[in-house]
């Protein structure tokens, strides 16, 4: 502060200017004192309500030191419940998982023998198919050799 009034002192003109301010400085700061010894000695006055200041500030210490263990407890309390609920939550979605992945597991093999008996039927019917045309050509030409004989006979 005293740099402040010494710079302004030297844009100003002449000496004279320079001790007005240095005494200004001496005056505040002598203020400044007075003040300070004024205070200290109301506060020596009024000592008591220095003690129930005091005593307020300590209740106020007191309950603040009473109320951080019992945060921090609410706070050990909350993250153990968030924990507990995030596994419960993980185990969930985990069976979850593993019942829609056994599901689709039986569903894919419960198709593959589905399409095995499918497959299964379709080459009976055309093996059953096959041996009908054989029966049927078999017939014929014993058809149409006996059609041969009975003219040769004739």
């Amino acid at each position: 502060m005293k740099h402040r009034f010494i710079r302004r002192a030297e844009n100003l003109s002449g000496v004279k200017n320079l001790f007005r301010n240095e005494r200004k400085i001496l005056t505040s700061n002598k203020m400044r004192q007075i003040n300070t010894n004024t205070l200290k000695h109301r506060n020596e006055e009024s000592g008591s309500e220095c003690d129930k200041d005091k005593q307020i500030r300590e209740a106020r210490h007191k309950e603040v030191n009473e109320a951080r263990p019992r945060a921090e407890e609410e706070a050990r309390l909350k993250a153990e419940k968030e924990a507990r609920l995030k596994a419960e939550k993980e185990a969930r979605l985990k069976a979850e998982k593993e019942a829609r992945l056994k599901a689709e597991k039986e569903a894919r093999l419960k198709a593959q023998e589905e399409a095995r008996l499918k497959a299964q039927e379709d080459a009976k019917a055309v093996e059953e198919r096959r041996k009908a045309q054989e029966e049927r050509k078999l017939n014929e030409r014993i058809a149409l050799e006996e059609e041969t004989r009975l003219e040769k006979e004739r």
